[in-house]
């Protein structure tokens, strides 16, 4: 996170022509806004990772930084609803290895931990020499504090800002990823999750680093990340800053039509950092209206809520004598944007009223039968060799089935296959079911469990269950509990003995 002043850049046309309406444009947003479902359950859900913190975590801070010295700010943080946690891993400087903010980063992870909450670790930069050791020491030490909780690993931070002394190319980016994160997720516990490109900002004129990065990261992100500021001078009105939230549905559609483009899919949408401004200007009183910081942080959650974005992290936990608009004072009470924080996660996340309705539930049915000869979303983690739509042994439901082969390299390995289903998979109370067929040439033993991944990241897990027939469809079922709206995620962990040797086994009919 580099101090932020220059990074203002000129509006597209399209905003200065509707900041000369401005009245107009403020009334478009208003009624974009109120146009959203008040709660998740009117509509898709509202992920509570929305509702997250950016760290500091200096070198040699560990006795002032605000967030490990102050136990109240840090119960302030929690009693807002915050979720996830963004936490930065420094070194000396960008281009020189090691981790200068050692203490300091473990430290803020244990106490993440004794809070409950998620955290995004932001990984060292691309010009680190010692790159693989500094960010595997980092895992390392992630999994001893969080053990199988999901975490979050972004990789580097805005090496796309022009000028900076951490801006690495594209391309170079790219390769990094590709270089040093298979190592990573194979060090990782099987809860973790990695993103970028972490840019500072969505240019809709200029995607190139974008899709640079889409179209050569291999592993696949698992979600794509960016930051969102909407002015930063003292030459703004506060109805301008308000107005410029317009332009955010603009960069999320943008972005997602190049998913599409790029790779053929839509990944989930992280903005890692955001706040009207990345840096108070002094002189300018916009900081210091408390009416106008609740208004723009209300529209400013309503907007990425309305738009499906799956988490976002306030900027920045510092104070305003340190140039920054905190969400919690280090009294842990709640500072103007906390108060409009903690109103949203209510209004947009919180839990609905009970309802006297009764409505039957229809039976579980297949969502996924693979009949289209393709993948449906469904991808592999871990050692799974290959997917494919298949019609080797017909479908439990069709003709097709989907194709997986993998490996476990020891006991405790087990790859797993899964999807993010568009609209949301079962809620608590719901039974997942999938078919299993292994064919009858196959001498291993094969255990399969059902899981599904809620909101929060936390997974849900069934029972092991081993796939004992042959030549034969094998229905499992898990009924999943303990978590609000519906899984973002569903999936199967597989299991073969004795390990060492590809096993394939077919998917088919999977439904809630």
């Amino acid at each position: 996170m580099q101090p932020r002043t220059h990074r203002w850049f000129a509006p597209p046309a399209a905003l200065l022509a509707a900041l000369a309406a401005l009245l107009a444009a403020l009334a478009a947003v208003v009624f974009a806004v109120r146009s959203t479902p008040a709660r998740g359950d009117d509509g898709p859900p509202v992920s509570p990772l929305l509702w997250g913190e950016n760290l500091t975590l200096d070198p040699n801070s560990l006795n002032s930084d605000w967030f490990l010295t102050q136990p109240a700010l840090r119960a302030g943080l929690a009693a807002a609803h915050t979720s996830v946690i963004r936490m930065p891993v420094r070194g000396p400087s960008p281009d020189q290895a090691g981790i200068a903010n050692r203490a300091e980063f473990q430290l803020a992870a244990r106490q993440v931990r004794e809070l409950g909450l998620t955290p995004l670790v932001i990984l060292r930069n691309p010009q680190d020499p010692d790159l693989l050791a500094d960010d595997t020491e980092v895992v390392r030490y992630v999994n001893s504090v969080f053990g199988n909780q999901p975490v979050y690993y972004e990789w580097a931070n805005e090496t796309d800002l022009p000028g900076s002394p951490g801006q690495v190319g594209a391309a170079d980016y790219v390769a990094s990823w590709n270089h040093t994160v298979p190592a990573l997720k194979a060090a990782a516990n099987p809860g973790a999750r990695f993103l970028g490109p972490a840019g500072y900002q969505l240019n809709t004129a200029d995607l190139s680093y974008l899709k640079t990065f889409l179209a050569g990261a291999n592993p696949r992100p698992d979600a794509v990340s960016w930051h969102e500021y909407t002015c930063n001078d003292a030459t703004k009105t506060e109805d301008q800053c308000l107005a410029a939230l317009g332009s955010w549905p603009k960069h999320l559609t943008a972005a997602r039509n190049l998913m599409t483009d790029t790779i053929g899919q839509q990944l989930p949408i992280w903005v890692t950092e955001w706040n009207y401004t990345p840096d108070i200007v002094h002189g300018d009183g916009k900081h210091a209206d408390a009416d106008f910081l609740r208004r723009w942080t209300t529209t400013a959650l309503q907007t990425l809520a309305a738009n499906g974005v799956t988490a976002s992290m306030h900027f920045d936990v510092r104070n305003q004598q340190q140039d920054h608009l905190p969400l919690v004072e280090g009294d842990g009470t709640l500072a103007p944007e906390g108060i409009a924080f903690k109103a949203a996660y209510d209004a947009l996340a919180g839990t609905p009223p009970t309802t006297t309705t009764t409505t039957s539930v229809p039976a579980p049915g297949p969502k996924y039968s693979f009949e289209d000869a393709g993948l449906d979303g469904w991808a592999g983690t871990g050692h799974v060799s290959a997917l494919a739509g298949s019609t080797d042994v017909g479908g439990e439901d069709g003709t097709h089935a989907l194709r997986v082969t993998f490996t476990s390299n020891s006991a405790a390995d087990q790859p797993y296959v899964h999807v993010n289903p568009p609209g949301g998979g079962p809620g608590a109370g719901r039974p997942l079911t999938a078919h299993f067929y292994v064919p009858g040439t196959t001498t291993a033993t094969v255990t399969a469990k059902l899981y599904v991944q809620d909101l929060s990241g936390t997974w849900h897990i069934g029972a092991d269950t081993v796939l004992s027939q042959r030549g034969s469809w094998t229905e499992l079922s898990y009924t999943p509990s303990g978590y609000s709206g519906n899984a973002q995620q569903i999936g199967v962990q597989l299991r073969e003995s004795p390990v060492g040797t590809a096993a394939t086994v077919y998917l088919d009919a999977v439904g809630w």
